[in-house]
Order: structure tokens, then sequence, then C-alpha cells
């Protein structure tokens, strides 16, 4: 059975260190499209200058989109 419920504090710091690994990795990026991004994820790439574009879009739109919004 599938369980939302965060068990402890070890899954949700594992679950932190992933989207800290995450945004390391987009070091140097201006954006990143993403179908969905967290708030505090979010906040976080705006705070480093990377612009979070939230779409559902086929590939090519979600491009044009986030050029756009650039």
């Amino acid at each position: 059975m599938w369980s939302s419920t965060v068990r402890g504090e070890e899954e949700c710091g594992e679950k932190e260190d992933k989207i800290e690994r995450i945004i390391a990795a987009l070091n140097g990026c201006s954006g990143v499209i993403a179908m969905r991004i967290g708030m505090e994820p979010a906040k976080k790439l705006t705070k480093l200058g990377i612009k979070p574009v939230n779409t559902y879009d086929m590939i090519e739109d979600a491009v044009k989109k986030a050029a756009e919004a650039m």
C-alpha cells in the first residue's frame, strides 16, 4: 500500500538531500522546465536566479514557452 505520509525525520531528510542535489546540478542554468514543482524548490531556484517554468505542453511548445518567459 502506498502512503504519502512522511514516516520520520530520516525520510524527510533524504527528500531534502535529493532536492539539494538536483538544485546543485542545475547550477549555471537560467531556467528549468518542469511538469510539477513544489513551492519550496521553486523558491530556492528563483533565489539562485533559475526561473522555473511549469508546463504540461509538448516539449517543443514547452521550450518556446520557457524561452518567452526568460
